[in-house]
């Protein structure tokens, strides 16, 4: 299923989401983390845990934005101009989310080991 977004509930949406290239870069990667985060909303009262899923993704090494090829976070301020986003991402409980980033976070563990035994 291809994932579909509107825009058109937040703020200010024609500048705060395009620019003279079309979607803003910040923009696209929110669209495409609300797959990760499980949220098909970016809404007031589900934004701390936007972020707080974000920040747990980002320190898994998942990284949705970067600058000069360096991940960079994705900031409060930015979720808040983005607020009224929605897609039609599945939605993730907080059981199933925090399962997923567990097994995130062992693969990496099991990569680092076999990069570890081929050296």
């Amino acid at each position: 299923m291809a994932l579909t977004f509107r825009l058109t509930s937040i703020k200010d949406h024609k500048t705060v989401c395009h620019d003279e290239d079309g979607l803003k870069t910040e923009t696209r990667a929110l669209i495409w983390s609300s797959i990760s985060v499980g949220f098909s909303r970016l809404t007031d009262s589900n934004l701390e845990d936007w972020l707080f899923r974000l920040n747990l993704l980002f320190d898994s090494d998942v990284q949705f934005l970067t600058e000069d090829g360096d991940p960079v976070k994705v900031e409060r301020a930015m979720l808040e101009d983005h607020v009224g986003l929605r897609t039609n991402a599945a939605p993730l409980s907080k059981t199933k989310f925090l399962s997923h980033v567990v097994k995130i976070r062992k693969s990496q563990q099991e990569q680092t080991r076999l990069a570890a035994a081929r050296s």
